[in-house]
């Protein structure tokens, strides 16, 4: 019988709004993590982000690629955070699912990549790479809102990792 590969490390699911959902005391014994992000709009338009280690310097770079169905294209970034996808639009209950792999998380080595796609129903979908300027192991990740706006209630993070 094959094995699960992801395994569950933690969920969190927002009873009421919060500016800031942390994973910390993150271990090694995980080659890659993945994060899954089911986002109820705000009202107000959300535009994730996350930083690691509390590490709020501009080491993190991104360039991403974006379909409406109507207007495509890309842009790059390089700020004090990792850009996530676009706004996720601003009608709540209109879930929008954002999925993030953070490579090789634990590797003192190597800076860390990380995939995120998302599939906002009002925006189209876009695709996002990043790259975090940093050797350091990943121990903690910090998700919170480019506005300052507050995750609305019922919005759920939950964190996997995956075996080498």
């Amino acid at each position: 019988m094959p094995t699960t590969t992801y395994t569950p490390l933690a969920n969190i699911t927002l009873t009421g709004s919060s500016s800031t959902v942390t994973f910390s005391s993150i271990t090694a014994g995980y080659r890659d993590l993945i994060i899954a992000i089911s986002l109820n709009p705000n009202g107000n338009g959300n535009y994730p982000s996350m930083r690691f280690n509390g590490s709020s310097s501009t080491s993190y770079s991104s360039v991403s690629m974006y379909g409406t169905g109507s207007v495509t294209g890309s842009a790059s970034y390089t700020q004090n955070r990792i850009y996530m996808p676009l706004e996720v639009g601003t009608t709540s209950g209109n879930i929008t699912t954002i999925i993030t792999q953070i490579m090789d998380f634990s590797a003192s080595d190597k800076h860390k990549s990380v995939l995120t796609r998302s599939n906002p129903s009002t925006n189209g979908v876009e695709a996002v790479a990043s790259r975090w300027a940093n050797t350091s192991a990943i121990t903690s990740i910090s998700l919170f809102d480019a506005n300052g706006t507050n995750f609305a209630s019922g919005t759920s993070f939950a964190l996997y990792g995956i075996a080498a």
